[in-house]
């Protein structure tokens, strides 16, 4: 291939994350015209292999460049909050989502439930579940073992 489309970059990225390469940032940075794909391949890949620090980096300067995030990316940038208990980021994000147009589907609504869950902010889980009208098993387990977990706290003290 003698010279590469987006397309092939967001492959490449792609491929060297799911084989746990964390370091693809040079392709990325080589990149000559990223799209919202290419971003969310790269906050993806970290979010997938433990790096959420560099999730919540990179999703900032993502939206510093004026890139805007697709459903995929808010997922995973709110998984990065939940694993890290980065409340004051996913309400951020929550704020973000709210006053861009983005609906409370099943996967961003499942996602926020999780960061108000495992962050302990048990009002905000229940909003957030009260509102998100698709659910499945995911979005009650998030919700239960928030809770759960919450409730075993507060009983060893």
């Amino acid at each position: 291939m003698s010279k590469r489309n987006v397309g092939s970059w967001n492959s490449l990225i792609n491929g060297f994350m799911r084989d746990g390469e964390v370091e693809p940032r040079e392709l990325f940075d080589h990149i000559p015209e990223k799209n919202v794909v290419s971003w969310t391949t790269l906050v993806t890949g970290y979010s997938q292999n433990g790096h959420q620090e560099k999730t919540l980096s990179m999703f900032s300067k993502m939206l510093e460049m004026g890139v805007k995030p697709n459903d995929p990316t808010v997922v995973s940038v709110l998984s990065a909050c939940a694993k890290i208990g980065a409340l004051e980021a996913g309400v951020q994000l929550h704020k973000y989502l709210s006053s861009n147009g983005f609906q409370l589907n099943k996967a961003i609504g499942t996602a926020l439930v999780d960061v108000y869950a495992k962050c302990g902010n048990v009002e905000s889980a229940s909003r957030v579940f009260g509102m998100t009208k698709e659910k499945d098993l995911r979005t009650l387990k998030c919700y239960d073992l928030g809770l759960g977990n919450l409730w075993m706290f507060s009983a060893s003290l």
